[in-house]
């Protein structure tokens, strides 16, 4: 019985070429925006959900007002030490301290020394972070990995970067400077394969801040209120405490040893734990390193528009389908003659969705690396279809198929199973049906696809001249005569920095030399109060500060 289902299927296709194409195309474009909304969605949306009680795990952030709303991802940089003593509830805690633009170098008694130039993702931690985190050791333990200074442990990934013809167990005892500082490798840990926003793949003892002049005095026990960008702090909370507990002796803490900075008028100050899940997606922080963030209202937003095209497809299919129904009358009616029963004659007409549907993904699925390689400068990096390594994807096409096969194909079976054979034997069906619930019904159907064809239209309109003006508004200046140079963190002195800068004016090419904290473009945000007198009285506002620190803005000539 299946087989001859198949052959009918595939025997009606061959008879309405027409019709099986135009199908077959509206559904592969639905299903294909659908699958590739379906990844974006999903990669964002799976970050860190891997950690084992990823529901318990925090970081510690700070909300301000200065004078006014501000928002930082660092907490005191003494607050690590100061939580081990005074708060309960906490299972575990793990500052980190990041490190940004180092140069490493291998060192090797026989052949010359390799070096990595300005590296990133690379941190100062200990083994209460590894206790939070989940991570597979190659070798080496986490409860003795990081215990002494001048220790480092590396992903797998970096470690085949810096040693790519030793195996793990050999790595171990090897030397890898970072600037000036000697460290041993004593663990290796495997590269997170899922979605993660900890992209950390050099950890460095933590206790070396300690012995680190330069960085010492900010890491002193009662300098709670120093908040430093590279301070990350996360905290594990107990079984049974909640979020809200823990903030309250933290910030209690907070406002015993900073007074100066809870309690002064017009500012404000105080600790917030924020959700693990949340650091992906609250843009009201920096995100870890700097990567990121994803806008939950943007993806929510995708997922209708997925649904959408989706649904035109479907209305487009059952459209055909009813409107073919003519031609396939008199076949239904020589059918039921012969004893078809009406339950296998929706089988038959829902197989033929099936299939056609089936064709539909198959297709989506060759044509969606092609449309992420296509839309690569508006889309996340590191979204593809590996279904060696996505079994969600599968499991999504499998529904896809069965709910799609099942919306495009149930009505219009239901309507073709209907006919009774001497009606249709006697040519009665056009003005019959013309009469019946079922016209009303597609034209309802064929008026509500063109009002979403309608609307993706205009919106497609609309968002091209958005970015065309975008692209080719008179910014004041021309940016392509501008150059931005950020500066290594450890060659700011300011003293260098006028060096370098009375260097480059030198320079004939060059026409005007500038230098700031942070590019013009840049969204970080440096709130200040200031005081000025208009002539009448006196005036308090909020500024934003850029101070001369870490980029040299170069105008060409």
């Amino acid at each position: 019985m299946l087989k001859s289902y198949i052959k009918i299927a595939f025997r009606s296709f061959w008879r309405n070429k027409l019709f099986t194409l135009i199908n077959l195309l509206s559904l592969s474009i639905g299903v294909s925006a659908a699958l590739v909304i379906y990844l974006i969605v999903h990669f964002d949306f799976t970050f860190d959900k891997f950690h084992k009680d990823g529901d318990r795990i925090y970081r510690v952030v700070t909300n301000y007002t200065n004078p006014i709303a501000g928002y930082s991802s660092a907490a005191g940089s003494a607050l690590p030490e100061v939580v081990n003593k005074q708060v309960t509830g906490i299972e575990e805690a793990a500052p980190l301290f990041a490190l940004f633009q180092v140069d490493v170098i291998i060192p090797n008694e026989k052949i010359a020394s390799r070096g990595f130039k300005s590296q990133h993702n690379i941190v100062y931690a200990d083994g209460r972070y590894f206790k939070i985190f989940d991570y597979k050791w190659l070798t080496g333990s986490a409860g003795t990995a990081l215990n002494e200074i001048n220790q480092v442990v590396l992903t797998s990934d970096q470690a085949k970067k810096y040693f790519p013809s030793l195996s793990y167990n050999q790595m171990i005892g090897k030397i890898v400077m970072y600037d000036t500082l000697k460290t041993t490798i004593t663990g290796i840990v495997q590269t997170p394969v899922e979605n993660t926003d900890l992209t950390f793949h050099d950890f460095i003892s933590y206790n070396n801040l300690k012995t680190n002049q330069r960085l010492k005095h900010k890491l002193n026990e009662w300098e709670i209120n120093t908040m430093l960008p590279s301070a990350q702090y996360f905290v594990k909370v107990s079984t049974g405490t909640t979020s809200s507990h823990v903030e309250k002796q933290l910030n209690n803490i907070f406002r015993k040893n900073a007074p100066d900075v809870t309690g002064k008028k017009g500012n404000s100050a105080r600790f917030h734990l924020q959700k693990l899940d949340d650091i992906h997606f609250d843009e009201r922080y920096s995100n870890i390193y700097g990567s990121r963030i994803a806008n939950k209202t943007t993806l929510n937003g995708l997922l209708v528009l997925a649904t959408f095209l989706l649904l035109l497809g479907c209305i487009n299919f059952i459209n055909l389908s009813t409107a073919q129904a003519a031609r396939r009358a008199r076949e239904i009616g020589i059918r039921k003659t012969m004893g078809s029963s009406r339950n296998q004659l929706i089988f038959q007409f829902l197989s033929e969705a099936f299939f056609i549907t089936l064709f539909a993904v198959i297709l989506s699925v060759e044509l969606s690396p092609i449309i992420l390689k296509s839309f690569s400068d508006f889309i996340p990096a590191g979204i593809k279809i590996d279904f060696s390594h996505q079994p969600d994807v599968i499991l999504f096409l499998i529904v896809l198929t069965i709910v799609v096969g099942l919306l495009s194909g149930f009505y219009p079976a239901l309507v073709l199973s209907g006919y009774k054979p001497v009606t249709v034997l006697k040519n009665q069906i056009n003005s019959i049906d013309s009469k019946t619930r079922n016209a009303l019904l597609r034209k309802s159907l064929t008026v509500t696809q063109f009002i979403i064809a309608q609307f993706f239209i205009m919106a497609a309109i609309m968002v091209s001249k958005q970015i065309y003006y975008a692209l080719h508004k008179d910014l004041g200046y021309k940016k392509d005569a501008i150059i931005i140079i950020n500066t290594p963190w450890k060659n700011r002195e300011l003293k260098r920095q006028y060096v370098f800068m009375n260097k480059l004016r030198a320079i004939p090419q060059v026409e005007l030399v500038s230098m700031g904290d942070d590019a013009p473009s840049s969204d970080k945000i440096n709130p200040a109060e200031a005081i000025y007198n208009d002539g009448k009285r006196e005036i308090k506002t909020s500024v934003e500060q850029n101070t001369v620190m870490r980029i040299i803005l170069m105008c060409i000539k």
